[in-house]
This record gives structure tokens, C-alpha cells and sequence, in this order.
């Protein structure tokens, strides 16, 4: 499978390409697959729940066209980063069918979840909200109390100690006191070795390096959460970040979800967008669970 090194050096020296132009390249070519495959979403409300395999099938070959022939966007860089059809392919016969976290009594196993299988789903609390200094590390205590629940995100502050975060030292700083109060959380609550996930304050390296304390913070059982931007798009700093913790053992996250009203278009595109940032996911920042769907542009979504 393709290195990350090698990732990291194509931010650098891909195709030199404007933010507008990708978007609308990205809009022509989703466009162009959604028609190419066929691909409708139901219009009645009482076939939402979608059984047929044949779309889901359509679906996942129009996003792998897309990687295939288009590769992600580097914002940072506005590079074009592309992949060859053996390199795609090859990461999807890689991607993980589970995954370990967390430690002692507080171990879990996220499994790949078969097909109209009967398993039990896996259960994560996301924050993703801001708490104040007082309240931070209860709430994370309450919701740690729930026995299925196997790791939980972090959350989003806007000040601390007083000072506005804003800035590479503030924002390194709130980013250690946020997993030293989910640390604290966990302990509370009597499971000291549930896996907590990173939820950035900002994207830059140095906030998510910072957290790295094996004693209070991220540890090789825990999980940083290194999401694909809408419109396929990926962030230098994040590639520096996922080179640095591939071999310290931690477990990553997408959200990767597809924008409707975006330039993915209607939900048909947005289906196909989704999809194509998982398999970016995977490829650019070895993430190895995703948030997948469809939100809308305009509209609240639950997940």
C-alpha cells in the first residue's frame, strides 16, 4: 500500500490546482458518475430505507471512479494529489475489518459489520460541543458511566484559564487540558482504559501532537479524529499528524460525509462524495473507522 511519506510528497508536488477549479472539476466528474451509474435515490418517503443492492453496489463503483481518475484536493498546498488504479485498489483490499482499542477491562473491538448481519452495534458518545473548565471532565464522567459505550470524542472550548484561545501555544495548550479532562472523566467513572479520541480545537499538527501523555493524554489505545473536508479535500498539517502516530498505534476518524446542495450536488452525488472520502480516509490519513452519510447543506442531520 502506498506510504504516507509518498502521500505527504505528492501534496508537494502535484498538479498545481486552484480551489475554484477543483470544485467544479469535482462537480463535472460527479455529475458525470452519477449518470453513468444510474444512481437515484427514492422520492417517496416510505422507500428511504434503501434495499436494494444493486444502488449501494453503483454507489461504491462511482466513488472508486472518483479516487481512480480525480484523487483528493490538498487545501493547503492546492495540489492535486492522485493515485493509480493499483494503488486504490490496493488500499481498498487493505482497509481494516476491525479494529482494537482501549485497555485492560475497558478493551473494545470494533468489527466490520456484515451485510443483514445480526451483530450489535458498536456505541460512541460524541461531544463535540463546548463545555466549560468546571463541567468538562463530569460530563465526560457521566457519559463514561454508560457500560455500553465503547470510546468517547472529545469536545470543543472557547477559552481557557481565562484567555481566548487563538494562536499555535493557546491552542496546543487547551488541546492537552481538553484530554487531560477526559482522562480525568474516564477515572471518575471507574474505566480508566476506555479509549478517548482527540476532537480538534484547531487542524493544526501541533494541537494534536501535543496531546500525545501516555499518562494524561492520548495513548497508543486512544484515537484522533483526522477528518476528509468536504469536497474530497485533505490538509497538509493532518498528513504531518498521521505520519507522526501511524506507528504509536492509535486508531483514526473520518467524518465523512457528503454534502447535499454542495458541489457534489443533489443526494445522489453526495452519496458518491461520502464514499470517495472514506477511501481518501484511508489512503491519505490511514483513518480505519468513518462517520458515513449524507447531510444536507441547509438542514439539521442525525446520524
Amino acid at each position: 500500500m502506498i506510504s504516507l511519506v509518498e502521500v505527504a510528497d505528492r501534496m508537494r508536488s502535484g498538479t498545481r490546482m486552484g480551489d475554484k477549479e477543483w470544485n467544479m472539476a469535482l462537480f463535472r466528474k460527479i455529475t458525470q458518475l452519477v449518470k453513468e451509474y444510474d444512481i437515484r435515490c427514492p422520492t417517496e418517503t416510505s422507500d428511504w430505507q434503501n434495499t436494494d443492492n444493486s444502488l449501494a453496489d453503483a454507489a461504491w463503483q462511482a466513488a472508486v471512479d472518483f479516487v481512480i481518475d480525480m484523487g483528493c484536493f490538498c487545501l493547503n498546498r492546492e495540489r492535486v494529489v492522485k493515485f493509480t488504479e493499483e494503488e486504490v485498489k490496493t488500499a481498498i483490499r487493505s482497509m481494516e475489518k476491525e479494529v482494537v482499542m482501549g485497555a485492560g477491562k475497558d478493551t473494545r473491538v470494533w468489527k466490520q459489520h456484515q451485510i443483514e448481519g445480526n451483530e450489535l452495534v458498536n456505541f460512541s458518545p460524541g461531544h463535540h460541543a463546548p463545555f466549560t473548565e468546571d463541567l468538562a471532565n463530569l460530563v465526560v464522567q457521566n457519559f463514561a458511566m454508560m457500560p455500553r459505550i465503547d470510546f468517547i470524542e472529545g469536545f470543543n472550548f472557547l477559552e481557557i484559564d481565562g484567555y481566548d484561545i487563538y494562536g499555535i501555544p493557546l491552542e496546543a495548550y487547551a488541546s492537552k487540558r481538553q484530554l487531560a479532562w477526559m482522562r480525568e472523566g474516564i477515572r471518575k467513572a471507574g474505566r480508566p482504559g476506555t479509549a478517548i479520541v482527540n476532537y480538534p480545537i484547531t487542524t493544526a499538527a501541533s494541537s494534536f501532537l501535543s496531546t500525545i501523555d501516555p499518562v494524561a493524554g492520548l495513548r497508543p489505545t486512544d484515537g484522533v479524529l483526522l477528518s476528509v473536508l468536504p469536497d474530497v479535500k485533505v490538509e497538509y498539517d493532518l498528513i504531518t499528524v498521521a505520519i507522526t502516530l501511524q506507528s504509536y498505534g492509535y486508531f483514526g476518524i473520518s467524518g465523512s460525509f457528503g454534502l447535499v446542495g454542495g458541489f457534489a450536488g443533489g443526494p445522489e452525488g453526495a452519496i458518491v462524495e461520502s464514499l470517495a472520502k472514506t477511501i481518501i480516509a484511508w489512503i491519505v490519513y490511514r483513518d480505519n473507522l468513518y462517520y458515513n452519510g449524507v447531510e444536507h447543506l441547509n438542514h439539521v442531520s442525525g446520524v
